[in-house]
């Protein structure tokens, strides 16, 4: 999974020190405020224009997506790549963290569970090799890692989050007419996904109380996933959208990995020619199937189905 330092939280930063600016008094004639003021606000739009066109070229590349470690083999690669035209410095950095879902059923990364944390983290354990370098345009480094649990860890998963920093080594600078001068360096983080294992421990998936409601276009599906064990629940959904006769008429397809109780929602893309009021139904199908996840991680169950009619 990756995050970035976005538009949200750049620009609404950046607004506030603008707004602050346009609507000071030091200018004593209206014509005077106006103008700075429509200064000020073209200004941010060659903020949020240059945001937008630097965060798409000056991301580095990091891959796998998740790494998975055990008691037999304790240390795991990351390929950090620079496929931009600007050196970047990338900084390495663990922190405590898992996917789940909010009261919307939106799936962000929770960050700030302390009880979690105490039994699952293993962020204070792991290091990285190099853990700060600068990468040329087009060159690739191979960052090495290594766990080491701790001493009373006898059986389970443990996780971290890998974060890898980047900043490009130039910045944006804009001067507009009033002489207010702008001089920004975005950093971008990526996310990466560390797990430690220790044997085999069970875990089990309950999906209940599923609901589906059509949202204009859309038909909105929530599920309620009670997840069981000591370690997460990966598996791939997939929400098929059936008419009266049984027909699917539309899919989507999602990988889910959950670590926590949770309400999550699924959005099926609602056919054109569905007429309003038409019966409808959701089925949802969870598989083992991951082939982003090495083979020895992979669960093995028959899969969970979960059927539901919509409501309009």
């Amino acid at each position: 999974m990756t995050r970035g330092f976005t538009f949200v939280e750049y620009f609404s930063q950046i607004w506030q020190v603008i707004a602050s600016l346009a609507y000071s008094s030091s200018f004593p004639d209206r014509t005077s405020v106006m103008a700075r003021r429509l200064n000020l606000v073209l200004m941010a739009v060659v903020v949020v224009a240059a945001f937008c066109a630097t965060s798409t070229k000056a991301q580095v590349s990091v891959a796998p997506t998740a790494l998975f470690l055990n008691d037999q083999e304790r240390f795991g690669t990351l390929y950090i790549g620079n496929p931009t035209s600007t050196p970047q410095e990338v900084t390495i950095g663990f922190r405590f963290g898992y996917s789940t879902a909010d009261s919307t059923g939106a799936v962000y990364v929770e960050f700030n569970d302390s009880t979690a944390a105490e039994r699952y983290s293993i962020a204070e354990n792991v290091r990285a090799f190099p853990q700060r370098f600068i990468l040329p345009p087009g060159e690739t480094q191979v960052v090495r890692m290594t766990a080491r649990p701790p001493a009373d860890f006898e059986e389970g998963w443990m996780w971290s989050r890998v974060v890898t920093t980047s900043t490009p080594q130039v910045s944006f600078q804009d001067t507009t007419a009033s002489g207010v001068q702008a001089n920004l360096i975005f950093r971008l983080q990526q996310v990466t996904a560390l797990f430690y294992t220790k044997g085999d421990p069970e875990v089990t998936l309950n999906v209940v109380d599923v609901s589906a409601r059509v949202d204009s276009n859309e038909v909105i599906v929530h599920a309620e996933m009670n997840k069981e064990g000591e370690r997460p629940f990966f598996g791939r959904v997939n929400a098929r959208l059936q008419n009266a006769d049984g027909d699917v008429i539309a899919e989507e397809m999602n990988l889910i990995a959950v670590y926590v109780p949770e309400r999550r929602r699924f959005v099926i893309t609602l056919p054109e020619d569905v007429s309003e009021g038409q019966d409808l139904q959701v089925e949802l199908t969870i598989t083992p199937d991951r082939q982003d996840i090495p083979s020895e991680y992979v669960l093995d169950f028959s899969p969970i189905v979960a059927t539901t009619p919509v409501t309009w």
